[in-house]
């Protein structure tokens, strides 16, 4: 049995002298921080004050240069990703206290082009560490966002993979035409378990019932068809990583395993560990 839990911004965090904040957005505010830019921001800081005194939270997008695996070694481009985010710091967070968060990066899922990447995997651990590094200018108690669009991947497992809570720990994912219940916020559409990005209050899932995604991802055709089974039948679920199996079962009643893509030592043991304190393991 599934419960439901809603997903919200912790209002008490958005203390306005403006009055109550409105848990939704009106507008996304975007702010030009590439290289020709002047960062010059007045006319969007004149609507943006519009809004706070309207009472409502603001998500800013701060439209960076193209994030790719070729700019990710470019020091020209990490350089002007951080004069543009100084300069949100220090010029406009202090004068919002109606922020919700920002938005870093607008992606597509794989590229046509990896550039030097070895493959899907090691590029988006690239695109990952170069995130975390922008990210981790921003005030901690900021929420930084990195969207992604990921339409053109047809693989629900390929999706779980790519995007796992694990690649992405510290930065919010806006996900578009995610397939799976992903660790994010819905960009448009899709089925990522924290609710939409533009409209944070919804109804959301706190499922009972866990997929662990294996460490061995050779037969992930074994993964899409189950997950594409427990989408048709509307099953709630939440993807667990084998790597982060005991620090993920919490609230879990049963996780489905593919035992044989497991590690053959430790597997057995993450499963019995789960057993022992109460919980069923469906072995496939």
């Amino acid at each position: 049995m599934t419960t439901t839990k809603i997903y919200e911004p912790d209002l008490t965090l958005f203390k306005s002298e403006h009055g109550p904040i409105s848990p939704h957005f009106e507008e996304v505010i975007s702010l030009d921080g590439r290289i020709e830019s002047s960062l010059n921001w007045d006319v969007e800081l004149n609507r943006a004050h519009q809004l706070q005194e309207n009472g409502s939270l603001i998500l800013w997008d701060l439209q960076l240069e193209p994030l790719n695996f070729k700019s990710c070694f470019d020091q020209l481009c990490y350089s002007s990703a951080q004069l543009a985010i100084e300069t949100f710091i220090k010029q406009v967070l202090p004068q919002f206290d109606n922020t919700f968060g920002v938005i870093i990066s607008k992606l597509n899922g794989v590229p046509l082009d990896l550039n030097e990447a070895e493959n899907s995997s090691h590029y988006f651990d690239v695109i990952s560490h170069e995130l975390h590094r922008r990210g981790a200018l921003f005030p901690e108690e900021l929420m930084v966002f990195a969207l992604f669009d990921l339409t053109s991947i047809q693989s629900p497992s390929e999706q779980a993979y790519l995007f796992s809570i694990e690649r992405f720990a510290h930065i919010q994912l806006g996900l578009k035409g995610a397939k799976v219940p992903l660790f994010g916020l819905n960009w448009e559409n899709g089925r990522a378990r924290g609710g939409s990005l533009y409209a944070p209050r919804q109804e959301v899932f706190e499922p009972t019932l866990g997929v662990c995604l294996p460490r061995d991802s050779s037969e992930s055709e074994k993964l899409d068809k189950l997950f594409l089974e427990l989408n048709d039948q509307g099953r709630e679920y939440r993807i667990i990583c084998e790597e982060q199996f005991s620090e993920s079962w919490y609230g879990l009643d049963e996780i489905i395993v593919f035992l044989d893509m497991m590690d053959p030592v430790n597997g057995p043991r993450l499963c019995e560990g789960f057993e022992v304190s109460g919980g069923i393991i469906k072995r496939l």
